[in-house]
């Protein structure tokens, strides 16, 4: 566990465990509707869906019936790579501590496809703790421990939750009481964020990855760095977060998608090809940024993480060898 704690690390060297921010975030493909809360790393999230006013079904956009919950049900997602599985692929003993109360967390079944995630009503103490928690320490019942902060935690739950909720009570479906007490005034449905404009190849890319050419991203799906040193903003396109009207994209297979990273060096053409998960921004031991990339087991090991991080040598991205990546905060392991 040594290991994979360390190689957790050099992943989110971007993200210190002390500067942690959860944000929520919300997505609809005319089957579902999708919402959710979590760090800026990929380590645990909470999420939820209702159905979407249009009701197609899931089979027609690429959903999965994995993908639901029911009415004021969440999910709580962690990131595989967080634990040593072995058969039957099943981790027991997860407890997560708030304020000093610890909660013993169902039995985690690995899921590459579809992500591994346990389901709880939103009712559930444990749920209804973090609306005030203060402290949240996430114990992976096999020896190692991450103490999170709690910095918008709230705020995004009441978001993310709100946005699943409007719906079943628009289909007739009463929000339980303990927990209209704690989501208070949120906003039931937030409004989706307007989108700035991109540059045109990285949208007409996205557009090509739907079977009819009619995929979507927005700002806000990207992300963004300066890869090549020029000074100018350079973008990562995730396919997992294109949005087709037919499914999903053609560019993402059964655990992995692909990753174009557009150059502003090449007016944003010619978009360099990455597969993966996901991606991270990381910041190298020279002054450049990195991509480190995380993916499935079968693509990248046991620990989810790729070769890398990799660096742009002005040709194509290349592992990098000029050092190691900026050092970045170790899991924090509570003292009995």
């Amino acid at each position: 566990m040594k290991k994979l704690a360390c190689g957790l690390a050099l992943a989110l060297s971007a993200t210190p465990l002390t500067a942690q921010t959860w944000t929520a975030n919300t997505f609809a493909n005319e089957s579902l509707l999708f919402a959710g809360v979590s760090p800026p790393e990929p380590s645990m999230h909470f999420g939820c869906t209702a159905p979407a006013p249009e009701n197609r079904p899931l089979i027609e956009t690429g959903s999965h019936e994995s993908h639901r919950t029911e009415a004021f049900e969440t999910t709580v997602g962690f990131f595989d790579p967080l634990f040593e599985w072995s058969p039957p692929y099943v981790i027991s003993g997860i407890v997560i501590t708030v304020d000093g109360t610890s909660y013993q967390l169902p039995p985690l079944e690995l899921n590459e496809l579809q992500g591994s995630a346990i389901y709880l009503p939103m009712t559930d103490p444990f749920i209804l703790s973090l609306f005030t928690a203060q402290s949240l320490t996430f114990d992976t019942g096999q020896g190692t421990a991450y103490a999170y902060p709690v910095d918008g935690l709230a705020d995004g739950l009441r978001e993310a939750f709100g946005y699943c909720n409007a719906r079943w009570v628009e289909l007739g479906t009463p929000m339980p009481p303990a927990l209209a007490a704690v989501m208070g005034d949120a906003p039931l449905a937030p409004s989706a964020p307007a989108s700035a404009s991109l540059p045109a190849p990285i949208v007409q890319q996205a557009a090509a990855s739907c079977m009819n050419g009619a995929g979507t991203i927005t700002r806000e799906d990207l992300q963004t760095a300066d890869f090549d040193g020029d000074g100018q903003e350079d973008f990562i396109l995730n396919h997992a977060s294109v949005t087709c009207t037919d499914g999903m994209s053609g560019f993402c297979g059964a655990a992995n998608c692909s990753i174009d990273v557009f150059l502003s060096s090449l007016a944003y053409q010619q978009p360099r090809e990455l597969l993966g998960i996901g991606a991270e921004i990381v910041p190298l031991a020279d002054g450049r940024t990195g991509i480190q990339i995380a993916g499935s087991f079968s693509l990248c090991g046991q620990d989810g993480l790729c070769p890398g991080p990799q660096v742009w040598d002005g040709t194509s991205f290349v592992l990098f060898d000029g050092g190691a990546v900026q050092s970045a905060p170790t899991p924090t392991v509570p003292k009995d």
